[in-house]
């Protein structure tokens, strides 16, 4: 082979010089080759090593021209910080040859490269769902649902909830307050009448001249009377002033400082009668075909005890309801002075007797 063939055979021979630019990710492919439809260039392309985080691929052609070598420089390769060098070197002369033809020798934009390069990175690291990404049916739903919360006015409904419970609540302090009324009203009233009471003792009733047992003396060895008939002999005889000024005096004696009717006719009429002759009254007289009891309020001693009460405490209503609270005090004489008790033992009594005599019959029939 002569010289000129040797050079022929190395014009139409391609080498492929290669480095690994760690640093800038990118690799420089020597393409050394001189033929008619090309001229020998550099090809810069990004390194292609396979990895999990491996960049978009770079292609950068430069038009600097190279003149063939017959040194063996741009046949080597050299490569940094790789661990299979051979194996990356075959692949970036096989990637070199398979794509020349399709490779365009003029320079092409970085920028517009690289914003290639970002546009699909971003649209991978992109994984939001949207609306216009959706299948119709679900789209429409979406939409559909979207419209239904719009609608709903949230702030008549919080409105409406709490109008209730403040309506409620009013409710509530209405009927306290009814309650408190009524009650207080009571308690005024019944404070009042005490007052007034208390007003009209002061005002009418004078401290009396004498004491009990002076009082008690015209009525020496004769109260409290213990029979009926005698009762009726001493209210006749109450026809006399006199003897119906002496049991006034004692009234007033026996009643100074009470405000309370109740209490009142409680402590005369005990001092006065039993309750045996109690017993035979009551505070009208009112009779069931022509069976009941007398009527107290007929008597001097009622009149008597009446005009006290009056000159006590006038027009009011202690003296109003002096004939209601006597009739109670009546009906209830056979509790007191042990007649409550008393006649619990008539009744056990009573039963026991009706049982013996029950078994006394039953024995005499067997």
């Amino acid at each position: 082979m002569s010289h000129g063939d040797s050079n022929n055979s190395v014009n139409n021979k391609k080498t492929v010089d290669t480095f690994l630019n760690s640093e800038n990710n990118y690799c420089i492919v020597h393409n050394d080759v001189t033929d008619e439809n090309s001229s020998s260039s550099d090809i810069f392309v990004e390194n292609d090593v396979e990895s999990e985080n491996a960049l978009e691929s770079e292609v950068i052609v430069t038009g600097e021209m190279e003149t063939t070598d017959d040194s063996s420089e741009n046949e080597n390769v050299t490569l940094e910080k790789v661990e299979n060098s051979d194996r990356l070197q075959e692949r970036l002369r096989e990637w070199a040859l398979n794509n020349r033809a399709s490779l365009q020798f003029d320079k092409i934009p970085i920028s517009a490269t690289l914003a290639q390069v970002h546009a699909r990175k971003k649209k991978k690291l992109d994984k939001s769902l949207k609306i216009k990404d959706v299948n119709s049916p679900i789209q429409d739903q979406l939409k559909n649902q979207q419209a239904i919360v719009t609608d709903i006015n949230y702030d008549d409904i919080l409105f409406d909830r709490i109008k209730a419970y403040v309506d409620g609540k009013f409710e509530e302090l209405y009927e306290k307050l009814d309650a408190f009324k009524i009650s207080t009203e009571y308690v005024v009233k019944n404070e009042a009448k005490k007052v007034k009471t208390q007003v009209l003792m002061k005002n009418g009733e004078n401290v009396p001249k004498m004491t009990k047992v002076t009082a008690m003396e015209p009525f020496k060895n004769m109260f409290p009377i213990n029979d009926k008939e005698q009762f009726l002999i001493f209210d006749k005889n109450l026809e006399k002033d006199d003897e119906k000024n002496k049991l006034k005096n004692l009234f007033r004696v026996i009643m100074y400082g009470e405000s309370d009717i109740t209490v009142i006719i409680r402590k005369t009429l005990s001092e006065i009668i039993t309750p045996t002759v109690q017993l035979s009254y009551s505070g009208t007289g009112r009779k069931v075909h022509n069976i009941g009891k007398e009527n107290f309020s007929a008597t001097h001693t009622y009149n008597c005890l009446k005009e006290v009460v009056e000159e006590k405490f006038g027009d009011s209503d202690q003296s109003k309801s002096l004939r209601v609270k006597l009739g109670s005090f009546l009906a209830n004489a056979g509790d007191r002075d042990g007649g409550r008790r008393q006649r619990a033992i008539n009744s056990d009594n009573n039963i026991q007797n009706n049982n013996n005599n029950n078994n006394k019959n039953n024995n005499n029939s067997q």
